[in-house]
């Protein structure tokens, strides 16, 4: 998918940067898997205000070393960070 196919799927600003991504349902959860590609890679949503509330994400990766990196980043300002 890319970023617009992913917005159509689960709703919100989604961006993708060196990646693509699939969607696709585990475990009755809703997964977005991103592909593996050389370079850096994510997907953020852009543009979303929270005040408060709970985020809850469960972070899934290759037990490889130096290719494998998860995270949760907050107040990206563009596609390098």
């Amino acid at each position: 998918l890319d970023a617009g196919e992913l917005r159509n799927r689960l709703g919100g600003p989604w961006q993708l940067v060196g990646r693509t991504a699939t969607v696709l349902e585990e475990n009755g959860k809703t997964i977005v898997r991103l592909n593996e590609a050389l370079g850096s890679g994510f997907a953020r949503m852009q543009g979303l205000e929270l005040d408060q509330g709970t985020i809850e994400v469960s972070l899934r990766g290759k037990n490889v070393l130096q290719r494998s990196f998860l995270g949760v980043a907050f107040h990206g300002v563009d596609a390098n960070g």
